[in-house]
Order: structure tokens, then sequence, then C-alpha cells
């Protein structure tokens, strides 16, 4: 999700919609919000399922053109 991060520790605020972590080579401390983590979680979900339907189709072609 976060790529290439280091997580020491994280704590969910769910009535502030925050996810607070200390993380990185620094250890620094970071806010996400929960929404835009959620945000993209289903972006990053719609990326896989049209790569996976990409995959299908070169593979089907293959199959099909022999």
């Amino acid at each position: 999700m976060i790529s290439r991060r280091r997580f020491q520790q994280m704590e969910v605020l769910e009535g502030l919609n925050i996810l607070v972590t200390i993380s990185g080579r620094k250890n620094k401390l970071r806010v996400y919000y929960l929404s835009w983590l959620k945000t993209k979680i289903l972006k990053t979900e719609a990326v896989m399922q049209l790569i996976v339907v990409i995959i299908i189709i070169i593979i089907l072609s293959q199959v099909l053109n022999g």
C-alpha cells in the first residue's frame, strides 16, 4: 500500500478517521487519513483486476492463434 516504508508502530484512531504511524528510516511520525488509504486500496485492487484481465486476454489470444 505505502511502498518501501518500514513501519515500527501503527495506531488507528477511528473517531478521528486517521492512522498514526512511526515509520521509515528515520522513524518519523506520520498521519494518514483512513479515507485516503481506502481509496488507495480500492484503486490498487482495480488496477490488479485490470492486469489479470489483460493477462487472460493475452493467454487466450496465444491459445487461439496457435
